[in-house]
């Protein structure tokens, strides 16, 4: 594949009630996870107006100086708070860390502190959001589970464009997505690029991922029982994940 396919996800859209035919929906989801790695979701049913509002509080709360944001870092406890500029390292083979700040939220953030004073609007929109991909995220997976195939589909190693488009939602596959599909769908490698044009350069970027892990205690064995990887539980791999990232 040489482009990102859009995927129409009205069938099984968030709000959506009662039990439809997803094979065909399962086979294109699937067919372009083990392809390409990547798909976009159009007719999600996340509403435009959640979105924006959400970004419209991030801003509000990354606009702040240091030392307002400094107050909410991250701990070492609870994957929950700010992130400072090069904190995180997602890119091993870069001798820094990342330039880029976050927030990062975590299901257990319920009694955890936000900046409800200077950005009053920061935890609520951000919650809400967090509950419909919540949602959007158990209904991605029907699908995949209808469209598992055990056949493995190679990538080309180049980098396609992943340009946003307006009411879509991108979707991608994670290592441990692809362990414990011994490889049938591809946790395709990819970058953020900083911007050739000066003037993009000095402009913010705002992007918001949502990570979808398994239950702490549960075993990731290859689905397929060719046993490719190791069985390993879902929180040691996080935490070797996050012992790498931070």
């Amino acid at each position: 594949m040489t482009t990102i396919p859009v995927i129409d996800f009205q069938l099984h859209a968030v709000g959506k009630e009662g039990c439809v035919e997803l094979d065909n929906l399962g086979s294109e989801m699937c067919q372009a996870l083990e392809g390409i790695g990547f798909c976009y979701l159009k007719n999600h049913g996340i509403s435009e107006e959640i979105i924006n509002e959400a970004f419209r509080s991030s801003k509000d709360f990354f606009s702040q100086p240091v030392n307002e944001k400094e107050k909410f870092a991250r701990s070492h406890n609870y994957n929950f708070g700010w992130v400072g500029l090069e904190v995180e390292k997602l890119n091993p083979e870069r001798p820094v860390g990342d330039y880029k700040e976050a927030w990062n939220i975590t299901l257990e953030d319920h009694s955890l502190e936000w900046p409800s004073e200077k950005v009053p609007n920061f935890k609520p929109s951000m919650q809400k959001l967090y509950e419909m991909c919540t949602d959007l995220s158990k209904r991605i997976f029907d699908v995949i589970s209808v469209g598992l195939k055990l056949d493995v589909m190679n990538c080309e190693d180049q980098y396609v464009p992943a340009t946003p488009i307006p009411g879509t939602i991108v979707v991608n596959i994670g290592d441990l997505m692809q362990r414990w599909t011994a490889d049938k769908l591809k946790a395709t490698k990819h970058r953020v690029l900083n911007p050739s044009n000066e003037q993009q350069r000095r402009q913010n970027r705002q992007s918001m991922a949502f990570f979808v892990h398994p239950d702490d205690k549960l075993m990731i064995e290859c689905l397929d029982k060719s046993n490719k990887y190791e069985p390993i539980s879902s929180i040691d791999y996080l935490n070797s994940r996050f012992k790498a990232t931070y």
